[in-house]
């Protein structure tokens, strides 16, 4: 049996139906896979924005002009997920076929959605600006759903951003928006999403390629504590490890108890503000009229005092995202962004090279069957071991990889109400 289960064709049939179950994975690219050898699951590895420059008027380079090239380090770890079978659940298995029904759409399908959801959740609030149902801030006409996200794709397109658009949704945020359709919007078919998503395809919608991806967040508009002041901070500090904090400002908190600086409440993470007069930057590092949108990417703790939110880069250099005029920190009072208490969907609109997913090859097992195989530059590992203990032979397959939005300039947060 272990020599039949090695057999490549039956690891691409398992292989296949994990990428089956992870389109929001699908639409990536993998910017270091030569670099990839070697590498091991649980480390850290970066790689860099390239830097497009300062363009001055003139014939004559100014007195202390900067020359360098400015390269910002996006980071990504490395993870492993991985499920096993022993022999007595394969002893049935005698052909494709049968494996496909018994092993590949169901083992390799649930390998394939837990990837997808782990790569969503640290992910999909990486974007630099967001589109709101209602917003009485951003997008102030919309009284759809279908508004923000035209916004959400003309505003990819606006910033130079070159590349396929691609969109995520859960199915019930878009069978919310079929049913209020406005001025006849709608998704049309679409046989290339066809042919590339299956059936986890929408269909198309002012250019992008719409996807269900059934991971996608819900997030509950923040409720300011009236007990605090607004909520304003005092700069941006970036950690050792390549996360975004903004510092609450030590005069931030009100109350007669506690500590100066405090956040005073729990922030939710995928709630999102803006900071008046701080926009998006496009593709080169130019200020854009976007409203730039903070959002927070873990939850706060009422004695936190700093809110971690997206990549931002207000340096000059080719890649800046957030610009305010005369700026060389971030600092104000927050605007939140979402109704208080009220509960959206959110979809995702990006580009599908926003998305960085890196597989890592994983060495052979001493003493065991071991092969790889890859399908459009995912990459599996199987290997068939035998426990001399019991006897018995077991089959495991392996997916190592990293996942990480590139430059959240190429990504957009839409947010419809349940």
């Amino acid at each position: 049996m272990a020599n039949q289960l090695i057999n490549s064709k039956w690891a691409k049939v398992y292989l296949a139906n994990l990428i089956d179950a992870m389109p929001y994975v699908k639409a990536s690219k993998s910017y270091f896979a030569d670099q990839m050898k070697g590498k091991k699951c649980g480390k850290t590895y970066s790689f860099v924005l390239r830097d497009s420059g300062k363009v001055t008027d003139g014939l004559t380079i100014a007195n202390g002009q900067n020359k360098d090239i400015l390269e910002k380090e996006v980071k990504v770890t490395l993870k492993n997920k991985k499920n096993v079978v022993s022999l007595d659940v394969l002893e049935s298995v005698v052909d494709i076929e049968s494996f496909d029904t018994e092993i590949g759409k169901t083992y390799g399908t649930h390998l394939g959605a837990e990837v997808q959801k782990d790569a969503i959740t640290n992910t999909v609030f990486d974007a630099s600006s967001v589109h709101i149902e209602g917003s009485k801030v951003v997008d102030a006409s919309n009284s759809s759903g279908w508004a923000p996200l035209s916004h959400a794709i003309a505003g990819i397109k606006s910033r130079r951003v070159g590349g396929k658009v691609v969109g995520f949704m859960d199915p019930v945020a878009e069978s919310n928006l079929t049913v209020s359709a406005l001025n006849n919007w709608s998704f049309t078919p679409s046989a290339k999403g066809e042919d590339f998503y299956g059936d986890g395809t929408i269909g198309r919608f002012q250019g992008g390629e719409f996807v269900y991806a059934n991971d996608m967040p819900t997030v509950t508009g923040h409720t300011q504590n009236k007990s605090y002041a607004d909520l304003e901070f005092s700069g941006l500090e970036v950690s050792t490890d390549g996360k975004y904090y903004l510092k609450v400002k030590t005069t931030y908190k009100i109350a007669a108890t506690g500590t100066a600086g405090e956040v005073g409440q729990v922030i939710k993470a995928g709630n999102c503000f803006k900071i008046n007069g701080y926009k998006v930057c496009n593709s080169v590092g130019m200020p854009t009229n976007q409203d730039f949108a903070f959002i927070v990417q873990t939850d706060t703790k009422a004695t936190d005092k700093r809110v971690e939110v997206q990549r931002v880069d207000i340096d000059e250099g080719g890649a800046r995202n957030c610009f305010k005029t005369g700026a060389t920190d971030v600092a104000g009072k927050a605007v939140f962004l979402l109704a208080s208490g009220v509960v959206y969907n959110v979809a995702q609109v990006r580009t599908v090279d926003a998305l960085a997913f890196e597989n890592a090859p994983l060495d052979d097992l001493v003493g065991a069957e071991n092969t790889t195989v890859e399908i459009g530059g995912i990459r599996l590992k199987q290997t068939v071991v035998g426990d001399v203990s019991s006897m018995e032979n077991y089959t495991r397959w392996d997916i190592a990889y990293g996942a990480k939005i590139v430059d959240n300039r190429e990504a957009s947060l839409v947010y419809l109400k349940a």
